[in-house]
């Protein structure tokens, strides 16, 4: 795979700069609350960065709510705003893109009970054993799990169990970009 650009994350209140087209954005959005509550404020942030974005009073931005999160339409100048979130603890996470497509999974890195199942279960075998033989297989599940979460977003799709065969996440147009922000693995795929 050839080199991505890296991703830029921006901490809110901080708003990021209109990006060109293809090139993704990250927002860190702090949070204090309940889940309902976190939604509805990164749901508000994200309607300020793109009402900033287009000129569009932020009362006027409104999504196209979908069973695989939020899209704006043409908002602007006729491109379409791909937006994606991912909910960690006391942190979400906003990923825009402009004329493309977008999936975020953040995940603080820790081992938990399941670990192992989780992975035999979800992931394709190769990122299993992967997972099982590394000198850190709380890192090793994280990366391994944000990106798949991640572009499950991206291709709009839900959570199902792996199918042996082929893997059904294969996409040659998408490309991931990994982050260690603090003590968490944030993953973008974007096509």
């Amino acid at each position: 795979m050839s080199a991505v650009a890296e991703i830029s994350v921006f901490t809110w209140p901080q708003y990021p700069p209109l990006p060109p087209v293809g090139e993704a954005v990250l927002v860190c959005v702090p949070i204090h609350s309940t889940r309902a509550t976190a939604r509805l404020q990164i749901r508000t942030a994200t309607r300020e960065i793109l009402a900033a974005w287009s000129g569009v009073p932020p009362a006027r931005v409104r999504p196209q709510e979908t069973s695989c999160g939020p899209l704006f339409p043409d908002l602007i100048d006729g491109t379409a705003v791909a937006v994606s979130f991912s909910y960690a603890e006391d942190t979400a996470w906003i990923g825009l893109v402009r004329g493309g497509a977008i999936g975020v999974d953040a995940l603080r890195v820790r081992a938990f009970a399941e670990m192992d199942s989780v992975a035999k279960l979800y992931l394709d075998p190769q990122r299993h054993r992967e997972i099982q033989t590394s000198a850190s297989p709380a890192l090793a599940f994280t990366l391994a799990w944000t990106e798949f979460e991640a572009r499950l977003k991206c291709l709009r799709r839900g959570l199902s169990e792996w199918a042996s065969g082929r893997h059904p996440l294969s996409s040659p147009s998408a490309c991931t970009r990994v982050r260690r922000i603090n003590d968490f693995i944030v993953s973008v795929v974007t096509a």
